[in-house]
This record gives structure tokens, sequence and C-alpha cells, in this order.
């Protein structure tokens, strides 16, 4: 036979029920949080690999673009009878700074003045593979 209850307590069958635990973090909780985080991560590095490439890429053509200003700048130095005997038509120049760099030297009439001189860099980047810059100068005596 049970035994009988005092007056005033209460059984586990009368005892509230929760309809959901109250305390700590569900399997499900913790499973969406780490989906959104590993999807804005992903995100964050797809957006990082292309600036990081882009940013390589400025610093080959800043190398280049002062590698040519270097020449432009001993030509406009160079007195206008001597450019045709340093800088003869058809002049290639190895640029150290940049892989397989070379500058050609190119004008389009020596006989006139002014001068109107081209010079071509070309060189082998490692991120886009061919690469090429064009400048033009006038010297006049």
């Amino acid at each position: 036979m049970p035994t009988p209850m005092p007056p005033g307590a209460l059984s586990l069958r009368d005892a509230p029920v929760p309809s959901r635990p109250t305390a700590g973090i569900s399997l499900v909780e913790i499973v969406v949080a780490v989906a959104l985080l590993s999807v804005l991560t992903l995100s964050t590095l797809l957006t990082l690999i292309p600036v990081s490439r882009q940013t390589r890429l400025n610093r080959e053509v800043e190398a280049a673009t002062y590698a040519v200003s270097d020449v432009l700048e001993r030509i406009h130095a160079t007195p206008f009878s001597e450019l045709l005997t340093l800088y003869p038509d058809g002049t290639v120049q190895a640029v150290s700074t940049l892989e397989n760099g070379q500058l050609a030297i190119s004008y389009e009439d020596v006989t006139t003045d002014p001068l109107i001189m081209t010079l071509a860099l070309t060189w082998q980047s490692p991120e886009v593979g061919s690469m090429s810059r064009t400048f033009r100068t006038v010297r006049t005596e």
C-alpha cells in the first residue's frame, strides 16, 4: 500500500513541467551558428584573394612606370645632338626590376625635329603573363 503524503505536499506528478528547456544551447543552434560563421569567413576570404592579386599587379605596373620614368628623365637630360648616339633607333635595354623586362626605344622619324620617341616596355608577370606598356615623348632642339 502506498505511503500517504503529508497535507500540503506536492507529488512529482503535480509539479509543473516546462514546455521547453530554458538552460543551455541546443545542437541545432550550434550547427546554425557554425554554418553562418563558415559562410561569412569564406565570403571574406573570397573577397581578399582578388584584392591581393590586384595589389601585386599594381606593384608591378608601378615598378614598370618607375623604370620608364628613369629612362625618360635621362633622355630629357641628354643634349638633343647626342640623343641618336646614346639612344639609337631600335635600342633595347634590360629592365632588371621586372621579370624578363625589356625597354625598346624607337623614333617615328630620326631626320625630323622634333623627335617623337616611343618607349615600349614588355615584361613577364607571374600574375597574368605577358605585360606591356607604351610611353611617348617629344624632344626638340
